[in-house]
């Protein structure tokens, strides 16, 4: 089901229904990662080399250092390897 592999948010006690405000995406990228980063530029779809300042699972906004412009920006994780510029996702 969808709850394999995530972790809680809190601790909860034995017996406690499951809710999804209590439980997030296992992290799909771990902080220090290297990642692809996207970004659209009107339509030209841009890519860069990131690496991550913290663990995010799919569809999450984590922090991301992009090394060509030497900046950290916001970015939504689409997959291991790969994040989205932009904040779109929660966390």
């Amino acid at each position: 089901g969808p709850l394999i592999g995530a972790r809680m948010t809190y601790a909860v006690r034995e017996g406690t229904v499951l809710r999804s405000a209590i439980v997030r995406p296992a992290p799909l990228v771990r902080r220090g990662d290297t990642v692809t980063l996207k970004a659209a530029v009107g339509s030209v779809e841009v890519t860069a080399r990131g690496v991550s300042r913290g663990d995010g699972g799919k569809g999450e906004s984590i922090r991301v250092f992009n090394e060509t412009t030497r900046t950290t920006i916001f970015c939504t994780v689409l997959d291991a390897r790969t994040v989205l510029a932009g904040k779109e996702g929660h966390r």
